[in-house]
């Protein structure tokens, strides 16, 4: 059973990346992958969530250390957040660490 997001008010990529609704994630455009809100990507709500299978597809449009519109990366989410998983999978995947 999924999660009821933690803002309801967002937009459907946001919904589905903290969701981990990987199928949703597969059907949005680029363009809709890409959508902001209050500052984040759909990445750093995966990341922050804990949805490492959402975060494989959103690596395919986002770079692992993506910056949100305050300066964090996905990986700042996830550490704010006590995303453990989520912390290890991006390491594995060459996040950078000095920013932490």
């Amino acid at each position: 059973m999924a999660s009821e997001p933690l803002l309801p008010e967002k937009g459907a990529v946001h919904v589905a990346a903290q969701q981990g609704d990987v199928a949703k994630l597969r059907q949005l455009s680029g363009d809709q992958l890409r959508e902001v809100f209050c500052g984040a990507t759909a990445l750093h709500l995966a990341a922050a969530a804990n949805q490492l299978r959402a975060m494989d597809v959103l690596l395919e449009v986002f770079a692992v250390d993506a910056l949100d519109q305050l300066g964090r990366t996905p990986l700042m989410h996830a550490t704010f957040a006590k995303s453990a998983e989520a912390m290890v999978w991006l390491v594995h995947r060459k996040a950078a660490l000095e920013n932490l």
